[in-house]
């Protein structure tokens, strides 16, 4: 036996293997240095010894598997070696595995067990004072209250006692599913957070069964064995109880290798089931770990329960089937061999079309306001578009202000109000002067030169879509009036044609330079205005987004110069004092149309908008 202890020790000392990242400083998975001396002999018997030759074999191939890294299988063989021979050896090996896991709560105990042996060498207490005072801020509780005394507690497919617990319950952080069964009642199933270094409540209620039936397990060969209904052990065989009507998924589990592979008992209302299973070899292991852990495991064809599932099948093929609502549901072959262990980690794909991930927002009101430039290629008509016009782009702003009332799935309606300016250079057009009285001399030709103004209060309605959540979207649709004012101040260049000099001869023609003139309309636009934005949250209830609206004008009736509303003096005796100088009196410019009947505007700009 001295030489087994010895031999475990150094052949660990011999397997560390490579550390690797992990999210918490940990140790390297090897033991002490040093061996740790044997136990002093004692009377033993052969039943022992046979026991203790099976503990090393179990340990031997335990480090094996922990040289390869493979620390789920070699945990297996260690917690195997530790049931049948406890060492501190294997003790230390079991926990370095648990801790690779991430199993936080379970290496917690388990180094805590290491520190329990006596003949603990001090560089081994060490470590394990050091592991457990890491592993606490990985390790919560849950403190199970109510219930029914004497209810069999499950948390992720682990036994962990009955109701009232001794104290709170460990657990690594994380969610968790935790179960309650007792006969004649109802089972509690609960999904539970647990934060690191704090502890979770969670209100146990068990409701008497109010439509049951009877459920009768017993093992054919009339061996004892442990009884699993849903993933819960409830006793041994034979096991009769009261259970709620529907099927119940039933494992048998004996000594060693003996067990079951799942079943399922149909159960009717006030009747009696007989489940009869026969325990047999099963020397595969499966542990399926779901994510989220909610998610409900099926092993070929039976439903084994929610969350983290660990138990015996028979060695070959078998079907692995996980879903969850909410989630993809997913199904895949595995194949375990005869004494193999396989580990299957499923993390579910999010249905994006399930209703679960749509957000429920209420309907509220929403305030907004936007402004930006605005940008056009012309208002054309008579002036930007009349003959030889050289008309520039317009330039201007826009502002607007809305109230709104928003729907929860995004669909919302406002009314707007705002402001427009707008201005466009015009060079170059060909125009006349005609003389007063209108007729009663030539018109004078020249070109003149117009600078549009279209200005004015927007008024109207929007709908909208608005969605999103990191990054918002928003669809609006808008209409209304433009309540403009058009400004057209112009100036120009002539020359005479009657060329009269003050004395009423006639002198040679002239060319003279027009002084500014300007007028000023009223035009009604109908307008449609479509917009696309996009933009980012800023805290709970406001937004700041950058986005295009597109801005239609629809003339109600074009504006247009009045040709009797402004007076001219022509030719050049506006500033000559002498005989030389030329006129044709008083002139008035032709009539033409100020904007036409249709532009368009692009309005880039940035909004801001706040939830009520």
């Amino acid at each position: 036996m001295a030489l087994f202890l010895l031999a475990t020790d150094a052949s660990a000392q011999r397997t560390k293997p490579k550390p690797k990242p992990a999210p918490a400083p940990a140790p390297a998975p090897a033991p002490a240095p040093s061996p740790s001396p044997a136990p002093a002999p004692g009377p033993t018997t052969g039943e022992d010894e046979s026991k203790k030759d099976e503990a090393r074999v179990h340990f031997e191939r335990g480090l094996e598997l922990l040289s390869e890294e493979a620390y789920d299988p070699a945990y297996a063989e260690f917690a195997l070696s530790r049931k049948l021979y406890p060492t501190k050896a294997g003790t230390k090996n079991a926990a370095i595995c648990l801790r690779r896991l991430k199993r936080y709560d379970e290496a917690l105990d388990m180094f805590e067990a290491l520190q329990a042996f006596s003949n603990l060498s001090d560089h081994d207490r060490t470590f394990a004072e050091k592991e457990i005072a890491s592993l606490r801020a990985f390790v919560g509780t849950l403190e199970l209250r109510g219930g029914e005394a004497g209810a069999q507690i499950a948390i992720d497919g682990r036994e962990r006692g009955t109701l009232p617990p001794p104290g709170p319950i460990r657990v690594g952080t994380g969610s968790h599913v935790v179960r309650i069964f007792k006969s004649g009642f109802a089972p509690f199933e609960k999904s539970v957070e647990v934060v690191g270094g704090q502890s979770s409540a969670v209100d146990v209620r068990l409701e008497a069964l109010a439509k049951s039936g009877r459920l009768a397990v017993t093992e054919q060969g009339g061996k004892v064995a442990q009884v699993v209904i849903d993933n819960v052990v409830v006793g041994n065989t034979p096991w009769d109880g009261s259970v709620a009507v529907g099927d119940h998924t039933v494992v048998l589990r004996g000594d060693g290798d003996l067990a079951t592979q799942p079943a399922v008992a149909h159960v009717k209302l006030n009747e009696s089931a007989q489940l009869g299973l026969a325990l047999e070899p099963l020397t595969a292991t499966l542990r399926v770990e779901p994510t989220p852990v909610s998610a409900l495991v099926a092993i070929d064809g039976v439903a084994v329960g929610r969350g983290i599932w660990e138990g015996r099948l028979r060695s070959g093929a078998h079907k692995l089937e996980i879903a969850e609502e909410g989630f993809l549901p997913t199904t895949q072959a595995l194949s375990i061999a005869n004494g193999g262990r396989s580990v299957e980690k499923v993390a579910l794909e999010r249905d994006t079309n399930s209703s679960l991930w749509r957000v429920s927002i209420p309907s509220r009101f929403v305030v907004e306001a936007t402004a930006g430039g605005a940008f056009g290629p012309s208002y054309g008509g008579s002036v930007a578009g009349g003959d030889g016009a050289s008309a520039g782009l317009i330039v201007g702003g826009k502002a607007r202000a809305s109230l709104a009332y928003e729907l929860g799935v995004g669909l919302g309606f406002s009314v707007d109000g705002g402001y427009a300016w707008t201005r466009e250079s015009v060079s170059g057009r060909n125009t006349t002067l005609a003389p007063l009285p209108v007729g009663s001399s030539p018109s004078e030709a020249g070109t003149s030169d117009s600078e549009l103004t279209v200005r004015g209060p927007v008024v109207g309605a929007s709908v909208f879509f608005h969605r999103g959540s990191n990054l918002r979207w928003t669809l609006r649709l808008g209409g209304g009036l433009w309540l403009a004012s058009i400004v057209d101040r112009r100036s120009g260049t002539f020359t005479t044609s009657v060329s009269a000099r003050p004395d009423g001869t006639k002198g040679q023609a002239a060319t003279y330079n027009l002084d500014a003139v300007e007028q000023t309309a009223d035009g009604q636009y109908v307008y449609i205005a479509p917009e696309a934005r996009v933009g980012l949250p800023i805290g709970k209830s406001a937004e700041v987004a950058f986005g295009v609206e597109g801005f239609f004008a629809l003339a109600l009736s074009q504006p247009a110069w009045d040709p009797l509303g402004t007076r001219v003096i022509t030719g050049s005796c506006r500033t000559s004092t002498t005989n030389d100088c030329v006129t044709d009196g008083l002139a008035v410019f032709d009539d033409g149309k100020l904007t036409g009947k249709t532009f368009i505007l692009l309005v880039p700009g940035i909004s801001f908008r706040y939830e009520l």
